[in-house]
This record gives structure tokens, sequence and C-alpha cells, in this order.
């Protein structure tokens, strides 16, 4: 430590410019909650009246500090506990250090093995591994034939297990660094400190794990269409009509080319802190998180964001609209707090009012449809974590929001829903403006986490709500996303606490088996992927 900070320095004794940092920096993503409740020690835990207690503040953070700094926590014991989490949570748990100045360690390797292989699901994949530490924490790219790969910084990648990419050559770029314009950058930066660095790893060796043509490789399936059509020009005695004739053949190419994807995106929205206007939830951040690991692991380019203003939402959904495109494979979630009424679904941003609020405080998904409308993903997922109850005051403000956004609508295909039909016969004529004209487009998939008029929990010391507690358990399975939506609705129906109370439905006009694992094939869409890499990259910026 330095500038007269001690390690035995009280918590609640901290200078006060850094001590309102500090609390800022435990606010940021409710990170004092993830403090408080995935604590093995019983000094950093609060109760769950503590906890609400605190929520009901305009700075949790500060009044965390306090609570440790009275308990007698010193800084020493919070940087432990922070480097501690950090293993879990990742990055997350780096600014309170950096404020804190804890040393800059370089990355080094946790292991002799620079990357682990193994065989995954149902032998089917590879899982390559690299691990590493550092503080700030680690971030990985990984690299296919000398080029990144748009996975994220993630350091588990899974592939798929096949010729193919047994004979291309994979490593990873571990590195780390301090970011400028930062109020720790001065500190980190001074003097020449040594501020940044990084590890190059091997080149895994993927000879020893090779396996008969995978199915959903879409080079091992253009090799045996190869093969396959030359057996059929070599016998010469054949006639056509044998070989099923034209539409046998197309058939045939489609269904080697369907489960292939352009490129993956996904937009993930939680929406946790509505205090003082409505009550806070509990598991959205958690929520957000649990699907971003997941969906970053099967090589998707994810936003996650939290606690967002309606303007915020309308903005950033905007944003997302750029990255879709012909042969995208797209996946939109939000949690939060959201109604029905006539059907449609509507998310609320944090700084809805408590009361007697209508259309323009809410973002409705015949809205979210419409911004998407002109663009055709071959798979458009939307899953809706949220209640379903019809709650506003005024139906007639709804009903004169709706008609605006059904006069032309266009309805893109390849998206799958889940969702009950509401029986407010109010909203009928706003139903109907949207649905004159309307422009059906296949591939997309609707995943309510409940249906119309009824409630999506969470459950008391739960880290996940309900909708997430299954699907996490269920999309790693290397199935059909129709096929996961349906294991999840049976699982939840097994659950004897909440099976009663929170049904979720599904709606689809999806044509073909998709899947979130399906592999990418860029070629013939390399344009539209680097134009959708750079966009991922400014959002993120």
């Amino acid at each position: 430590m330095s500038d007269g900070i001690a390690l035995s320095t009280n918590l609640s004794e901290l200078p006060y410019g850094l001590f309102h940092s500090l609390a800022l920096s435990l606010e940021s993503g409710s990170l004092w909650r993830l403090i408080c409740n995935d604590s093995d020690d019983t000094v950093f835990c609060l109760s769950q009246s503590d906890i609400e207690r605190f929520e009901k503040l305009n700075d949790p953070g500060a009044q965390y500090l306090r609570y440790l700094g009275n308990r007698g926590l010193t800084v020493e014991k919070l940087l432990k506990r922070l480097h501690t989490l950090a293993k879990f949570h990742g990055p997350i748990m780096d600014r309170p250090q950096l404020l804190l100045h804890r040393k800059f360690c370089p990355v080094i390797w946790s292991r002799k093995e620079q990357i682990r292989v193994s065989i995954v699901a149902d032998g089917t994949q590879l899982k390559l591994e690299c691990k590493a530490n550092g503080f700030p924490v680690p971030r990985y790219e990984w690299r296919e034939n000398g080029k990144i790969m748009a996975c994220g910084s993630v350091a588990t990648l899974v592939i798929l297990r096949c010729p193919c990419t047994a004979r291309n050559v994979f490593n990873c770029r571990v590195y780390n660094f301090i970011e400028d314009g930062q109020a720790y950058t001065e500190f980190y930066k001074a003097n020449g400190k040594t501020s940044e660095s990084e590890l190059i790893s091997d080149i895994v060796d993927l000879s020893n794990f090779v396996s008969a043509p995978n199915p959903n490789c879409q080079q091992c399936n253009l090799n045996d269409l190869d093969r396959i059509y030359n057996k059929l020009v070599n016998a010469s005695a054949t006639t056509p009509a044998a070989f099923g004739g034209d539409d046998g053949m197309l058939d045939t190419m489609d269904c080697t080319t369907a489960v292939t994807a352009s490129d993956k995106v996904a937009l993930i929205i939680s929406n946790r802190t509505y205090f003082p206007n409505m009550s806070n939830l509990i598991t959205p951040h958690c929520d957000a998180e649990t699907l971003a690991e997941i969906l970053q692991s099967l090589k998707f380019k994810t936003v996650t964001l939290g606690d967002l203003k309606l303007e915020e939402m309308k903005f950033i959904i905007k944003e997302y609209r750029k990255l879709l495109g012909e042969g995208v494979y797209a996946v939109f979630y939000f949690v939060g707090h959201g109604f029905e009424a006539n059907g449609q679904c509507y998310l609320l941003p944090t700084d809805a009012p408590g009361h007697t609020y209508g259309p323009q405080h809410c973002i409705s998904m015949d809205w979210v449809l419409s911004v998407f409308s002109d663009y055709n993903p071959a798979l458009n997922l939307i899953l809706l974590d949220i209640c379903r109850k019809f709650l506003p005051s005024d139906l007639d403000l709804f009903t004169q929001y709706a008609e605006q956004y059904r006069k032309n609508a266009k309805v893109n295909r390849n998206t799958v829903y889940g969702y009950a039909t509401s029986d407010l016969d109010l909203f009928t004529q706003y139903a109907e403006q949207y649905r004159k004209n309307a422009k059906v487009n296949r591939n997309t998939v609707y995943g309510y986490a409940t249906s119309g008029g009824v409630g999506a929990y969470e459950i008391k010391g739960e880290t996940n709500g309900v909708f997430m507690k299954y699907f996490k358990n269920r999309v790693l399975n290397q199935q059909p996303i129709l096929n996961i939506l349906n294991r999840v609705f049976r699982d939840i129906e097994k659950d004897k606490k909440v099976r009663d109370v929170q049904i979720p439905e599904l709606r689809s006009n999806l044509t073909k088996p998709r899947s979130l694992y399906d592999p990418f094939v860029v070629d013939g869409h390399t344009n539209s992927f680097e134009n959708h890499t750079i966009h991922w990259r400014l959002m993120h910026g």
C-alpha cells in the first residue's frame, strides 16, 4: 500500500476521497451483494433484513464499508476477500482492489500444461482450457490459425471434435493491463512501473483427438456430399429418378447447410434495482452473468448490461440490431420487472414510475420486434424472464400506444417464443393494426419464463431465478433449442415449489433444428462478420 494507507487501516477510517471511490465501486453491479452473500467468512455476511435495509439507501456501498469497519475489518482483509472472489467472478473484482493499490502482478501460467484438452458432451466436442494467474485478472484471446476468434475473453474454448478442427492450429494469448484514464492509473504507471504483461501459449496439438466426421461440421458434411455425389455420378447405369430427383438432392444439401451460423451475437439486459418506485429484485444480475458465461463458451459475442433506464434500453437495442443479419444466430435476454397487456409483453426500465405508468414509460415487445423487423437472422431467440401479470392502471393508454406498431408490422422468421395468450379484450384493436400488413419471417423463437397473467419467481437462497436455474443446466446439452426449452419447461414442472405458480410457455416458427452449438461458417459472410465484430467491440467501448 502507499499514500499513507496501511494494510491495517480500518475500512471506516479511510480518507474521504478513497472511501467514496471505493464505496461507488462496490455499488457498481451491486458488487457489495456478491461480497456479503458469497462468503464462507461470516464476518462479511449480512442478514436478509440488513440487505433489504441497505438496498433502500442511496449509498449502500458506503453503508456496507462502515458496517465492515465497525466489525473491525481492515484493508488487508477486504483485499484478501476480493482476491478470493475474483477466482469465481473475474474482472468485476478488480476495480476496488486497484483503488486500494494492490500490487500489479504480471500474468503467469497456473500449471505446466498451458492448454488442457478434454473431450466433452457426447464425444463430439473438445474443451480447450487455458489457466493463468495475475492481477488485474488475466484476459484471454483465443486464436485459430493465427486469427483472433470472436469468442470473448474466456478461459475455456469449446470446439467441434472432427478431422477438420484437428488440422487447425489453436493457441491463446493471456494478458493483463492497467486501464488509462482511471483514478488509479497514475499510481500504477508512475516512474516506469510495469503496468501490462502478456503470455502466448504454445500451439496445442489436437492430432490425438481426431474423430470420425462430425455431423455438425460444415466441412465434414461437404466432404460427405462430395463422396456421395461421386458415387452417384460414377453409377452410370442409375437413372436420375433413382436419385430422388433434383428435389432430393436439394433436401440433402439443405439439411447439411442449415445447422451453421455466420455469426453469433447476444444482448443480455438485467434490471434489478427499481427502488424507490418498485421493489428491487435479487437474482437478475446473477442470471445475466450465468447466461453470458454460457454463451461466450459457445462463441457468442455478448453484450451484458444491467440496471438500464428507458432511454438506455432503447439505445442499446437499436445498437444491437446492427449485429443482426443473414445467417446470424441472435439471442435477446431480458430479466427484470415486466407485465403483459393484450398478449403483449412490456419490459420495465429502472426509472419507470411505480404507479400509473403508461406505454411511454416501458419497452414493448412490439417496439423491439419493429426495430428488428428488417433483419432476418437464421435464429432469433428471445428469452423474457419477467412476470406477465397485468399491471398498468390505464388500459386506454396502452391501447392507443399499440396502434402505431401494428399497422405495418413485420414478423421475422427463426424466432422462438414462449408465452401465454392474454384474455384482455381491450387490447384487441392494438393487435389488429400490426396484423393487417404483417410480414412474417421464420426462425424466431420466444421463450417466456412464465405464462400470461402470472408471475416469474426467485427462490430465497437461490443464486438464480427459477427459469435460469433450470435453463443453465440444459443449454449446454448439444440439442436443438426447441428441445432444450421443452426440457427446461419439464424441469420446472417437476419443481414442487413453483410448478403451480410459474408455467413457462413457448412459441416458435423455427423450421430447422437450430442449436446454440452450431458451428461458425464465415465463408460468404466475411465482410458482415468483420463489421459485426467491429461494432460489437464499439458497444463494449
